[in-house]
């Protein structure tokens, strides 16, 4: 019965047959009217059957730019055979010929788009670490047990484990602190050195100086 035809300036872009009871406009592709420009808000406007009045009638869906009735802002407008709506720089004309008859739209089918997404909930209290409970051992109920003698070859045990260390401590690369305390040692030793050299040609001169 109706269709939509959406213009830009002179230049028919596309027309769309109303089928539905609710024929949604905006820029997401989940519209039936999509329109990609940056001046069409997500969910611009929908256009709707309403029964009650045997007409449609199209209303703004809360959008960025608004939307245009004959010239003058306009939130919802009962649409003729041959009106305009301006939506930013586009032209919607709305003819009553063209698609499904009243009688035969489809229902509006429920849209997951429509549902509003809950805010993200923040912890206003600073987040703290707990100290770990203190478990006290349970004394023993059971016989006692006499420690196991260990065999011969037990002995060797420690030295492995000993020397363990010492390998690790080895391979272990040395901290800043060390490298720090080598560089002062190295320091050190240059300046010994360089008043060392000094103290040679002073007294290398006070020779030359003597004869």
């Amino acid at each position: 019965m109706a269709q939509i035809i959406v213009r830009l300036k002179e230049r028919e872009l596309k027309t769309v047959p109303v089928t539905c009871v609710a024929t949604r406009i905006g820029r997401d592709v989940t519209n039936d009217v999509v329109i990609e420009n940056d001046g069409v808000s997500r969910h611009h406007a929908t256009l709707r059957y309403e029964a009650s009045v045997g007409a449609f009638l199209i209303y703004d869906q809360s959008s960025s730019n608004g939307m245009f009735f004959r010239g003058a802002p306009s939130k919802a407008a009962r649409l003729d055979d041959g009106d305009e709506v301006q939506i930013g720089k586009f032209t919607l004309v709305f003819r009553e010929d063209g698609g499904a008859p009243v009688d035969a739209l489809a229902p509006e089918p429920p849209r997951s788009a429509d549902a509003t997404p809950m805010p993200a909930v923040h912890n206003p209290l600073p987040t703290m670490a707990l100290p770990a409970a203190k478990i006290k051992p349970k004394p023993r109920t059971g016989p006692v047990i006499a420690p196991s003698v260990p065999p011969p070859s037990a002995p060797a045990a420690p030295a492995a484990s000993q020397a363990a260390p010492a390998a690790a401590q080895a391979s272990t690369p040395p901290t800043s602190g060390d490298l720090l305390a080598q560089t002062r040692t190295l320091r050190s030793m240059m300046w010994l050195l360089v008043v060392l050299v000094v103290l040679l040609v002073a007294l290398l001169a006070m020779l030359v100086l003597q004869r």
